[in-house]
């Protein structure tokens, strides 16, 4: 398929812009199969006790089969049989008690997690929500929010948006944020918090502390963790592909230098490029640990392809049939963005159903998916199936620990 660097900028501007916007997701999803869990507090989304004794009739978690995914501002859960259930709903849809939920989700331990929360973003500071799983069974899922991570943003041609997130072993959180999304150089962010992560509303910027390590990515996208290391994936040179940063520092006092809004800032990150995606395909949003080294997904493309543990490209696991491109309807098996594996091997992607039309480029309202790839008994990867359809930028999942 022919590429277009115009194009693929222009696509990568009009997608993240969507992915992290306050879309009210009023498009109809699919059905769910168990009770939507209304929310009880301002910071919280909770479903009610079960009558009775308060014990639930459904399905046990299973460890590593719960698969959590942002779309349309709500969090939503699939456990294995691809039962849906409404773990946090939008502010728009709920005022009261919503939350805006988007961006990558990461577990800081079986319970805790953060995910991008800019509910009232003209009025209040986005940042990364920390949360607390409730239930002790799928139809018994729900959160509550314990804080909220705030850092200073550089300058940018738009609103302030979260991405990508990662948990270091020792519990150090790596966060980063889109920066420039239509001109100028990169801006966007990476940066590393030092626990603990919880606090009271109102939750004060820049508790606890945190610091800069880079703050020139261009296009910043998804993080996984590697060992001691983090790689960053981005869709717009200079930084495009996967980097990799070594040596991050274990306390905001290794942080000598500082920003322009007086943020710490690392003086020197050790910093290369991974996974240099030009000739695959052709830019990374999504990263996940594969069996035999990582996955990174290509939204514009249609493509995920499987990199070995330096790096190297091993195989496609998503392509598009010969011919096919973004056009005026989404192409068939997907545009992938956010990606997620089960304790089964299962690859599932977050499917933005990207359009191309003479006036626009981005993911068509309402026709977003979530998907996922099963691998057979000689690990090739199977067509995708359709988990969950009729979405609103479906951007990011994550499997529960």
């Amino acid at each position: 398929m022919r590429k277009s660097t115009i194009l693929t900028l222009l696509l990568t501007i009009a997608l993240v812009a969507a992915a992290c916007s306050d879309d009210d997701g009023d498009t109809p999803p699919a059905e769910d199969t168990t009770t939507e869990a209304p929310s009880s507090s301002s910071s919280s989304s909770q479903p009610p006790d079960t009558e009775g004794d308060g014990a639930s009739e459904g399905s046990a978690i299973e460890a590593g089969m719960i698969v959590l995914s942002g779309q349309g501002n709500d969090l939503v859960a699939y456990d294995a049989e691809a039962n849906r259930r409404l773990v946090i709903q939008n502010a728009n849809d709920d005022p009261e008690n919503g939350l805006d939920i988007n961006a990558q989700i990461c577990f800081l331990d079986d319970r805790t997690f953060i995910a991008g929360e800019d509910t009232e973003q003209a009025t209040v500071p986005p940042g990364w929500g920390v949360f607390e799983l409730t239930g002790d069974t799928f139809d018994e899922l729900g959160a509550i929010q314990i804080g909220k991570l705030v850092p200073t943003y550089q300058p940018a041609d738009s609103q302030a948006e979260m991405f990508g997130c990662g948990v270091l072993p020792d519990g150090r959180v790596v966060t980063s944020d889109v920066g420039n999304q239509a001109s100028g150089d990169g801006t966007g962010q990476l940066m590393i918090w030092f626990p603990p992560f919880e606090g009271e509303p109102p939750y004060e910027l820049g508790t606890p502390s945190y610091c800069k390590i880079d703050i020139a990515v261009t296009t910043a996208q998804a993080i996984a963790i590697d060992g001691e290391d983090v790689l960053l994936a981005s869709a717009r040179t200079p930084t495009l592909g996967v980097s990799r940063y070594t040596d991050l520092p274990t306390s905001v006092d290794e942080c000598t230098d500082t920003d322009s809004t007086g943020a710490p800032m690392m003086a020197d990150p050790n910093k290369e490029l991974f996974i240099d995606v030009n000739g695959n395909i052709g830019l990374a949003n999504g990263i996940t640990a594969s069996p035999n080294g990582w996955y990174v997904s290509g939204v514009f493309t249609g493509k995920i392809a499987e990199y070995g543990p330096d790096g190297t490209f091993i195989r496609y696991v998503l392509e598009p049939a010969e011919g096919d491109a973004p056009g005026e309807e989404p192409l068939p098996l997907g545009s992938p963005n956010g990606l997620a594996t089960t304790a089964d091997g299962t690859l599932w992607f977050a499917d933005m159903a990207l359009l191309v039309t003479p006036d626009s480029i981005g993911p068509g309202s309402g026709l977003g998916k979530v998907r996922m790839i099963r691998f057979d008994e000689a690990g090739d990867p199977q067509p995708p199936v359709v988990i969950d359809e009729g979405l609103a930028f479906p951007d990011a999942l994550v499997v529960i620990p």
